[in-house]
């Protein structure tokens, strides 16, 4: 159980990093929130 979840997340962030490289204003809100929180 611990590793299907371990392997869920894994998979949720490289589709979010994907997300953010391939569209630069989500990159720059991401930078932006990074930065106030």
């Amino acid at each position: 159980m611990k590793v299907a979840a371990k392997l869920e997340i894994d998979k949720q962030f490289t589709l979010y990093t994907d997300l953010l490289l391939s569209n630069p204003a989500m990159f720059e809100l991401q930078i932006k929130g990074a930065a106030n929180g």
